[in-house]
């Protein structure tokens, strides 16, 4: 057992996030965290690498035990050649390297015996770490890992800064792995990954020794990789062993059982009532009204599955456009190189086209041309007459002030709009109550998805560019997506890794 925790409870001020969670971590495990978004699936997660402390249980991690974290939002990854900065970065095995440099650098200044002695004793112990983790393959370790997640050997001396932020992530999990983990947690993995990376990911974790956590709105990668799932769900957390399949089928057996169940207990309840009501003032009944009374206050009533809140989405009608929703001619678009060229593209009314193909290779440039965000280097974008165009862009937080409240961020795009309205249609993405009130900054990852989905739904739109709209949402506010995308009558254009997305 690598990690202990009992009764854990967490929360931020008065608002509860989980009470009596209990659970072990052994080598080997493969599990999902799944749940809604803001059940505290990343606050549990970050409880393990010990960025926030439980305020109530217990909690141990066992001494020694490495543990590593991919966020689901970017963190700062240092800048640097590539191949050099994910080794760097690679935890305990660079730092038992750099610890070596170090200290062969200090023997060399030294002539006094007793120094010398300490600094060797010191160089033997790092010796054993770097041993340990591999760490004098390194190099050729962190190769194999930067290919399989996709980069050209001539990426490996490129600049980190010259990389997108969805290739500047993959940098930072390949330093990740490299580390060597004993618990290796993993928050929405393949958000920025495409087929060929996630199929290379999922094979090694097959083959990782440690313990892997992982947080998913994909349902395909969880049933490839997992063997249990603990769902959060109204602050409890419940165990199932198998993949997501066999979670999801489990989940909709216990539903059915304990509803039977709680039916059959509820008839009893109401039949013990009314004898007791009936004969509770007749005398020679006394006893056994008694005897009810007490079987009513020993029963435990039996908890039915509460359906927790699911975001509901419609599209607005949208008025019909022109026949060419937007062409395209000879577009080409350069920033410090070229990312494409000689795009030719005509966009007719009611098609739904999907636009796939490794990262790097300019899917997001071209959706942000098509909706206007930015212009071509070359050629040209025309659109058609009567067009209306929604735009989600995966880099969620370019459009969202952090210092603007949820209420305030509709209420920009649409002034004239009352607050009723725009509370109205906040709700229906699960921001309810004083939620609206909250600072966009302190919003999870799936929340601003959600957020920037409400914006969309403003105003009726009749050519929809979506890049990316899964990447941060739960699975359940994915299937709630996939729904309404498949009944909105208008022009789609989707880029996606999301298989079964692409399939509509």
């Amino acid at each position: 057992m690598i990690v202990n925790a009992s009764a854990l409870g967490m929360r931020f001020g008065a608002e509860e996030i989980f009470e009596n969670v209990s659970f072990t971590i052994n080598r080997g495990d493969r599990t999902a965290l799944v749940g809604v978004n803001g059940a505290g699936k990343t606050t549990l997660l970050k409880i393990l690498t010990g960025e926030l402390e439980p305020v109530s249980g217990d909690f141990h991690v066992s001494g020694g035990v490495r543990v590593a974290h991919l966020p689901q939002q970017m963190s700062r990854f240092p800048d640097g050649p590539l191949r050099d900065t994910v080794c760097r970065e690679a935890g305990e095995a660079a730092r038992a390297l750099e610890q070596m440099r170090t200290i062969h650098a200090d023997l060399e200044k030294t002539d006094d015996s007793g120094r010398q002695k300490q600094l060797l004793d010191k160089l033997a112990d790092a010796h054993d770490v770097a041993d340990s983790t591999d760490a004098f393959n390194i190099g050729s370790r962190a190769e194999k890992v930067l290919s399989g997640l996709g980069f050209t050997v001539a990426d490996f001396d490129k600049p980190m800064e010259e990389f997108s932020g969805g290739w500047r992530m993959r940098g930072q999990l390949a330093s990740l792995l490299l580390s060597d983990p004993d618990l290796l947690l993993l928050d929405e993995p393949t958000n920025h990954l495409d087929l060929e990376a996630r199929i290379w990911l999922e094979e090694y974790l097959s083959k990782f020794k440690g313990a892997v956590w992982v947080i998913s709105h994909d349902p395909g990668f969880l049933d490839r990789v997992v063997s249990r799932v603990f769902e959060l769900e109204f602050g409890e957390l419940s165990s199932y062993t198998g993949n997501y399949s066999f979670y999801e089928l489990k989940k909709r057996e216990d539903i059915s059982r304990r509803e039977k169940q709680a039916k059959h207990q509820a008839e009893q309840i109401e039949k013990i009532t009314r004898f007791i009501k009936r004969f509770k003032a007749t005398e020679s009944k006394r006893f056994q009204v008694r005897s009810r009374e007490k079987m009513l206050e020993k029963m435990e009533v039996i908890q039915t599955h509460r359906n927790p809140g699911h975001m509901r989405l419609r599209f607005p009608d949208p008025p019909r456009s022109g026949k060419i929703v937007a062409r395209l001619e000879d577009v080409s678009k350069q920033y410090d190189r070229s990312v494409f060229s000689g795009v030719n593209l005509e966009v007719v009314r009611g098609e739904r086209i999907g636009i796939v193909g490794k990262n790097g290779e300019g899917k997001s440039t071209l959706s942000r041309i098509l909706a206007g965000v930015e212009s071509p280097t070359e050629g040209s974008l025309e659109m058609g007459s009567g067009v209306e165009t929604g735009f989600y862009t995966q880099e969620v937080d370019q459009n969202l002030d952090p210092g603007l409240s949820l209420l305030e961020q509709l209420a920009a795009i649409s002034p004239s709009s009352s607050d009723r309205e725009l509370r109205s249609i906040l709700g229906g993405f699960l921001f309810t109550g004083d939620d609206v009130f909250k600072k966009t900054g302190v919003l999870s990852g799936g929340e601003k998805s959600r957020l920037a989905l409400a914006r969309i739904l403003l105003s009726p739109v009749n050519f929809l560019i979506l890049d990316e709209p899964t990447n941060h949402l739960d699975i359940f506010s994915r299937n709630v997506l996939c729904e309404a995308l498949e009944k909105y009558p208008g022009t789609l254009i989707l880029i996606s890794h999301d298989e079964q997305l692409l399939s509509l």
